[in-house]
């Protein structure tokens, strides 16, 4: 076992001496890591680090909107639950309306 031990470190020597001397461009290195299988980690790193644009434009007017809607009282959309009875060829229209108005007859 150690004969082989003893042979892989003089391999690895040997090579490390041989290649220290090389130099590879930053359009192959590019290149190479490229090609390579990327392993999850390295894969959700990427999604996760992507920049997003967001136009302020659109935002703005989103938030101005929503603002807006909260804003405005609800009862300017709300409708008067209406019920129509029909009895014979009449027709009785009876409407829920919150608001008090004076008659003055």
């Amino acid at each position: 076992m150690e004969h082989k031990d003893l042979f892989k470190d003089k391999i690895k020597e040997a090579m490390t001496e041989e290649t220290k001397d090389i130099k590879l461009s930053q359009d192959l290195m590019g290149r190479i890591m490229s090609k390579r299988e990327k392993s999850l980690r390295e894969k959700l790193s990427e999604i996760l680090n992507k920049e997003i644009e967001i136009p302020l434009v659109p935002v703005l007017v989103g938030i101005a909107g929503l603002f807006i809607i909260t804003i405005i009282p609800k009862e300017l959309f709300s409708y008067p639950s209406t019920q129509i009875i029909d009895i014979g060829t009449s027709q009785i229209i009876i409407r829920d309306i919150d608001e008090v108005a004076y008659n003055e007859d």
